[in-house]
């Protein structure tokens, strides 16, 4: 009895089989690299690859299916000739987490650069633009938008009900206040108009939306959130007074709490900025990086904030003004495992402890250091989701599309603090601009377009994923 050892979803499983596979005219190419692996595993890695299995562990390989002309780019392997092949093993533990793509739904209405939040079971997907077109910058704009809240209900998987905005309107911060509550702030439509001030509770118990037209003390997009205890808290963001120049980005926090209603918070931003990234560790309010203008630019803006509790002014509290690498800081990802937020740049990993302690932790996998529409910004970052957090308690995911990948597909990508490892779960259609958010084991991707689309074509698919620790 022969032992080799089967290639399956990146993954090398060991059984028992009379033979080794050979080179079949015809067969996909997939099928030559696992023969590849059977033969590379079984006659090179020998026994310490047997030993690897043995200890209940798993080959993790990399092979390169590179067809000979002959093939005709076919993706089929005419012959053995017409395939070659590099593969490499390592031995490793268990992947630490399974997911599975429990169900999918669909949003009422189409539409990207939506708000997320959840309270209780309940997912409030609000507002977005839905406007489409070919100019690049298509994606940055709002000429049209929707007033629709979509409340999924995390259990079922269904959308139970759509709500409306007074106003309609994309890029609306979501905050969830408690269990029953969400509350929604600015945001706006073009990009060349000013924007918002409204607010809108949204009561998911009793399906209704309170409005206060004024709610914020300066009219903003590109808000980041996070709620400390039960009260909401908004940072910065873009402004515009008309056009593109006549704009800016304002360090202003306003906030708000279900006894006090609306108010501005005592304390700023270290420096104007949108498009941060908000999290809550051990009581704290950690924002970090973002995207400023100055003078006509626009450019990265690495500050990490801390807020510590009880929160207080100061200009920034404890402010880390040079944290983040500049490459890292626009529209990062990250999420929160016990007191640690993790945020999740372009090219590095880093964490921030309550108390403002902030280190980088790793180099990302190569896969997500790249996006294939902006191989500048990474594949989180790249995806310009605001808000591109969920916490799983064991694990942090933000939405990314790889370079390394179909370009129409995208990943949850999740970390595992436990083991510093990386797992990414593939999504039933591209998100970027999307929304993300999730309760528990539950990480939901909402809406967003496809960024290889000819036009900035709009998605209303839900994908629902079930995320489980192994390790």
């Amino acid at each position: 009895m022969t032992r080799t050892y089967f290639f399956l979803a990146s993954v090398v499983y060991c059984f028992s089989v009379p033979t080794v596979s050979s080179y079949v005219a015809g067969v996909e190419c997939a099928d030559c690299a696992r023969s590849a692996v059977e033969r590379f595993c079984a006659f090179k890695f020998g026994e310490d690859c047997i030993s690897c299995m043995n200890a209940n562990q798993k080959l993790v390989h990399s092979s390169a299916c590179i067809p000979n002309p002959e093939s005709n780019n076919t993706g089929k392997c005419l012959s053995e000739a017409a395939y070659s092949a590099t593969v490499s093993l390592v031995c490793l533990k268990e992947p630490p987490l399974q997911a599975t793509l429990r169900s999918t739904a669909s949003l009422s209405v189409k539409r990207r650069n939506l708000g997320a939040a959840t309270a209780g079971n309940t997912a409030v997907f609000a507002g977005g633009c839905i406007s489409t077109g070919t100019d690049p910058m298509t994606q940055y704009q709002c000429d049209t938008a929707s007033s629709a809240v979509d409340l999924l209900d995390l259990g079922s998987g269904n959308v139970v009900g759509t709500l409306y905005l007074t106003e309609a309107r994309g890029w609306v911060a979501a905050c969830t206040v408690n269990e029953t509550t969400v509350a929604l702030a600015g945001g706006g439509t073009y990009g060349t108009k000013p924007h918002s001030t409204m607010g809108d509770i949204v009561d998911v118990s009793t399906r209704r939306i309170t409005s206060f037209p004024n709610a914020l003390s300066v009219p903003r997009w590109g808000i980041s959130t996070t709620a400390v205890g039960n009260t909401c808290f908004y940072f910065g963001g873009k402004y515009t007074v008309s056009g593109y120049q006549d704009a800016g980005t304002t360090p202003v926090v306003d906030q708000y709490d279900s006894e006090h209603g609306w108010m501005r918070s005592p304390f700023n931003l270290s420096s104007g900025r949108e498009s941060s990234v908000a999290l809550t560790a051990g009581g704290s309010a950690v924002v970090a990086g973002g995207w400023q203008k100055k003078g006509s630019n626009y450019i990265d803006d690495p500050a990490v904030d801390v807020f510590t509790t009880p929160l207080k002014g100061g200009n920034g509290g404890a402010a880390k003004p040079t944290a983040l690498k500049p490459s890292d800081a626009y529209d990062v990802g990250g999420g929160v495992v016990g007191d640690v937020a993790y945020v999740i740049g372009a090219t590095t990993l880093y964490t921030v402890s309550s108390a403002g302690d902030q280190k980088s932790l790793a180099d990302l996998p190569q896969e997500m250091t790249v996006h294939p529409t902006m191989k500048e910004q990474g594949a989180v970052p790249g995806c310009h989701i605001l808000q591109n957090v969920a916490s799983t308690g064991e694990t942090v995911c933000a939405y990314g599309i790889s370079g390394t990948s179909n370009k129409s597909s995208g990943s949850l990508y999740c970390y595992h603090p436990a083991t510093q490892r990386w797992v990414n779960f593939a999504t039933s259609v591209a998100h970027q601009g999307g929304a993300v958010t999730g309760r528990g084991s539950t990480v939901v991707v909402a809406g967003g377009f496809n960024p290889s689309s000819d036009d900035v074509s709009t998605t209303a698919a839900i994908d629902i994923f079930d995320i489980q620790s192994t390790a």
